[in-house]
């Protein structure tokens, strides 16, 4: 059986501490979010060794990060920071999951 897409449909003050670049990623609430989007896709509890599969699952697939580079770059004003897209905050959480689990951070391809 495949797992359905994951979706983190819950708002929380780190992403918006992302948004407004004033913190890197740690664990909260947007990462619980995150990680339960993928439990439930995957019928699985979520646990530390589940966190740790996943970590390491996400980190081996960055095909995605070019495209979400290439998407900031056209949709932000020349001279202008960077607009956050899907593809940033995703990272974000990645970088946070792999923060607490202890698993080395996702490379860009």
């Amino acid at each position: 059986m495949s797992p359905r897409a994951p979706r983190v449909t819950r708002s929380s003050g780190s992403l918006v501490a992302y948004r407004a670049g004033t913190d890197g990623p740690w664990p909260g609430e947007a990462l619980d979010c995150f990680v339960d989007a993928y439990t439930s896709a995957y019928g699985a509890l979520d646990s530390p060794r589940f966190r740790r599969g996943l970590a390491r699952q996400l980190a081996v697939d960055p095909r995605i990060d070019r495209y979400w580079e290439l998407v900031a770059e056209l949709v932000t004003e020349p001279g202008r920071r960077a607009e956050p897209t899907p593809g940033t905050a995703h990272d974000w959480l990645l970088s946070a999951l792999a923060a607490q689990t202890g698993t080395p951070p996702p490379t860009s391809g």
